[in-house]
């Protein structure tokens, strides 16, 4: 049994349904988003790579749990001074650092990134962030559009910044060498349109196995604050946005 976990992912990925079926096992102790919490409470940001590293060994319980937490991108480039330039491959090394602390990464990701940049400017437009799984469709379905600038966006999960069409192409870029740094190290992958978008007890088994946890039934609590609605119905300029996607990355991400 691995006795540490670090979940890396960006915002909007699926992460919250999982972690809170982690969070009911018997056998693990999950932390969350430690970094998130710090940054929301506003203390101190943390001096160097360091301090970062040894932050969670403050938070976790003696005992035979298995401890585990989640890492945003977003946390390295907000939440740490004393570090310049932040790069991806600066993050990477981060991540091997946990790794030599005694922790199991894993890291999941949302191949639709623009689907997760929706759902962020969403989550700030209605302050919504999370529809428990018990609520209908269509309570939370007909709500007001959203709207995106074409001309310049920035997507907060990755620092990514540009015309829409640019901050995609960047956002996959980052989110794609992060997904081949795992599998060189033969660490595990988790695709939310794979493993939680329809059945998130598939990613939450994948994980127990990969830990070797036994096995024990949960229910998610959550589901997507959007449903299955189409971006023509959630984008109030859909038309703008799909003329300026055609043809690049992120053409394809408006359909599916």
């Amino acid at each position: 049994m691995n006795n540490k976990l670090l979940l890396v992912h960006f915002g909007r990925s699926g992460s919250t349904v999982l972690v809170n079926m982690l969070g009911k096992h018997t056998r693990i102790n999950w932390a969350a988003e430690i970094y998130t919490t710090e940054e929301e409470d506003k203390k101190n940001f943390i001096d160097g790579i360091d301090e970062f590293v040894a932050f969670p060994s403050a938070i976790e319980k003696p005992g035979n749990m298995v401890f585990g937490f989640e890492l945003k991108y977003l946390n390295y480039l907000n939440h740490i001074r004393n570090v310049s330039p932040k790069t991806k491959e600066g993050f990477c090394e981060l991540v091997d650092r946990f790794s030599k602390e005694g922790y199991t990464p894993f890291l999941l990701v949302r191949e639709n990134v623009l689907r997760r940049m929706v759902s962020v400017r969403m989550g700030m437009d209605r302050g919504i962030w999370h529809v428990r799984s018990d609520v209908h469709p269509a309570s939370h379905a007909t709500v007001q559009r959203i709207e995106l600038t074409v001309e310049y966006f920035r997507d907060w999960d990755t620092g990514c910044a540009g015309a829409l069409s640019e901050t995609i192409e960047c956002a996959v870029g980052v989110q794609n060498y992060l997904i081949q740094f795992f599998k060189q190290r033969g660490w595990n992958v988790i695709s939310y349109e794979k493993h939680i978008q329809d059945d998130p007890r598939i990613a939450y088994r994948k994980v127990l196995d990969w830990a070797r946890i036994d096995y024990e039934e949960r229910d998610a609590d959550l589901q997507r604050t959007t449903g299955s609605r189409g971006l023509d119905t959630v984008l109030a300029n859909y038309q703008e946005v799909a003329k300026h996607l055609k043809g690049t990355q992120g053409e394809w991400m408006l359909q599916d």
